[in-house]
């Protein structure tokens, strides 16, 4: 049963009150006084509290009592609220003990005009996926994976720069906070001893010229056990309590975590806080500097990884020439040496006049895991145009989650279906701007 809202704002009250008092015993007389209530909706406050995961003590005859936060591993909603009110942009915390994605929820959210600010976490994803297609299932309440709704003032073409935000984020808060030797690699990875820690991605919806929201996800390994990694991922994934040695009270990290977040997603929205943030990025970004190798379709590229542009993207110093690699383009990945390539889209063109419900229903019986709505924009800002139009475009397949950040991040098995009809030329533009090959393009 879903609580009222006097039932919500009792056990804010409750927490407010036991907060500024930590470790005390506060008279049940005083606590009635201050919540206006009942002795009755007191004591099921407290008890609304505790079911959060906070150490709320109920001392017959003498009070309440609360214990040592830093010991709490729960996501508690109100607490989290409650330390977030000093956040600028993020204030509103849902939690899940289940979702499909964190990211369905903040864009299901955003496609009903909700605010900037809210952020959604969930302890297990039953549509969580790795990399390459891979299930992944973090153990419950030991990780953080959650997703924030931002509606930041910016072009399609720079959405890489939350992610970049995001990235400088998550490494400033294990290395304050926690002293944990986090690196950030191109673009927004986080590695500690050249495992992965975190997961970063953005998605987007908007026009050529400006974006209605974006959805930034984050996934943080925190206290994760190396028996609790799947076999396959002990010798490149870790966690902060691998690295540490300590277990760490996530709400904390959380509620750091989004505080550094909102610093930087604010200073993007300032005349020159894209500039600004780009230089910092590039002091933090221990890509920079490195050897490094990309693959981009079928050529490989090895250089030194020299600086970031103004978009995100990567200036590699190779024998010959600098060259640019964008986070967007499907069909490269910038990795230290012995790193795995990306898989290549496929592309489909199909007639406009097909029935759009037959046309779905074909793609999703085909193993599609799910369809990304999106205008006529295409990975990396290559508008989708036709004088004109006969077709309709379908990509399907396996491709990064890197690939499709203008429109939407596509990930492995998703389906993108761009919903205003586009000319058969859209598949030459695609293969030469790189994004896909010519032998995954075909007519169904």
């Amino acid at each position: 049963m879903a609580k009222t809202a006097g039932e919500e704002t009792s056990r804010t009250k409750l927490f407010e009150l036991l907060i500024e008092n930590p470790g005390e015993v506060v008279s049940s007389s005083r606590v009635t006084e201050r919540l206006s209530a009942s002795r009755q909706a007191v004591f099921k406050a407290a008890c609304a509290l505790r079911d959060e995961g906070l150490p709320v003590e109920s001392l017959p005859q003498k009070g309440y009592r609360l214990g040592d936060m830093e010991a709490v591993q729960a996501l508690a909603p109100t607490a989290v609220e409650y330390f977030l009110r000093a956040n600028p942009l993020f204030g509103k915390f849902l939690y899940f003990q289940e979702a499909d994605t964190t990211q369905s929820v903040i864009k299901s959210l955003a496609r009903q005009d909700a605010p900037a600010g809210i952020v959604a976490c969930a302890e297990t994803q039953s549509a969580g996926r790795g990399r390459r297609g891979r299930s992944w299932a973090g153990t419950p309440g030991k990780n953080l994976t959650f997703s924030v709704l931002l509606r930041p003032k910016l072009k399609p073409g720079e959405v890489q720069l939350l992610n970049l935000a995001a990235g400088l984020a998550v490494k400033e808060t294990l290395r304050s906070m926690y002293n944990i030797p986090a690196e950030l690699k191109w673009p927004n990875d986080i590695l500690c001893r050249g495992r992965k820690m975190c997961g970063i991605l953005s998605e987007a919806a908007g026009e050529p010229d400006r974006i209605y929201y974006a959805a930034t996800g984050i996934g943080l390994n925190v206290n994760m056990e190396t028996d609790d990694l799947p076999p396959e991922l002990r010798e490149v994934a870790t966690s902060a309590l691998i690295e540490s040695g300590m277990r760490l009270p996530r709400w904390r990290v959380l509620v750091t975590l989004l505080g550094s977040f909102a610093r930087y997603a604010e200073l993007l929205d300032t005349k020159s806080g894209g500039a600004e943030l780009l230089s910092i990025y590039r002091r933090e970004c221990d890509t920079l500097g490195k050897e490094v190798k990309v693959i981009q379709d079928d050529e490989t590229f090895t250089g030194r990884a020299k600086s970031v542009t103004s978009e995100g993207a990567l200036v590699v110093e190779t024998n010959s020439e600098d060259k640019i690699f964008a986070a967007a383009n499907s069909l490269s990945d910038v990795y230290a040496m012995g790193g795995e390539p990306l898989i290549a889209l496929n592309v489909v063109c199909f007639p406009t006049s097909c029935e759009p419900i037959s046309v779905l229903q074909e793609i999703l019986d085909g193993g599609a895991h799910k369809i990304i709505e999106a205008n006529a924009m295409l990975a990396g800002g290559h508008s989708v145009q036709d004088e004109e139009p006969k077709y309709g475009l379908v990509v399907f397949g396996e491709v990064d989650a890197k690939a499709m950040w203008t429109v939407g991040t596509a990930e492995p098995g998703d389906c993108l279906i761009l919903t205003k009809p586009v000319g058969t030329g859209i598949a030459v533009t695609a293969i030469k701007a790189g994004l896909f090959a010519p032998e995954n393009v075909k007519a169904a």
